[in-house]
């Protein structure tokens, strides 16, 4: 397979409307090379269509058709980065929203590290903002807060080199029922040894 610059994963259950808005930032990025995953997980029928819609309307999107799976349908994630061809790995929640430049920004930070994450900002829907995540990888403090009921990297600000999600010994799986589906996956790229992970500053 061709090698490109980032493969973007969608999972998504019945987000819709939603969905259709999220995916278009996925699209319009200033990194063009790339492949948009949609991974279904038993959606409802609205869901369906609108991933359907959007895979139609671009060549660079594939649908992943799934009944629902355990908990978040994990391991329909897993299955299909078994055909990404991206360099790197985003990913992008069916109900939020990238800055243009969101890609190359992550890939800028993967240059000299295996796993990166993006500022977090919320938009109120009475007016303003607030920024809900800090952390920093870099200090040993946060990375044992992860371990415990914490998370600071929400799963639309992270990636990682697929070399990286490769070498690991599981990757995408169900999470146990108390632990946050993106917090269980992140923990594993923490305790793999040799891997270097490194937070953006900025959204």
């Amino acid at each position: 397979m061709e090698a490109i610059r980032a493969t973007v994963l969608i999972p998504t259950h019945e987000h819709g409307a939603l969905l259709r808005v999220a995916a278009a930032t996925a699209l319009a990025q200033t990194v063009q090379d790339l492949e948009v995953f949609i991974v279904l997980d038993g959606p409802d029928l609205e869901t369906r269509t609108v991933a359907e819609e959007v895979t139609r309307s671009d060549a660079r999107v594939r649908l992943f058709p799934n009944e629902k799976g355990e908990r978040n349908g994990e391991a329909h994630r897993h299955a299909a980065l078994q055909e990404a061809r991206g360099r790197i790995v985003c990913y992008l929640s069916d109900d939020d929203l990238w800055f243009p430049d969101h890609i190359e920004y992550l890939d800028d930070l993967l240059q000299d590290a295996d796993f990166a994450h993006s500022l977090t900002v919320v938009a109120r829907a009475e007016g303003g903002y607030h920024i809900p995540y800090l952390g920093d990888l870099a200090d040993p403090w946060y990375r044992e807060w992860m371990h415990s009921a914490f998370n600071f990297i929400p799963l639309p600000a992270a990636g990682h080199t697929l070399q990286a999600y490769r070498s690991l010994e599981v990757g995408w799986a169900p999470a146990p029922p108390t632990v946050w589906t993106d917090l269980h996956m992140w923990r594993k790229f923490l305790d793999a040894p040799g891997l270097r992970l490194v937070s953006g500053g900025r959204p």
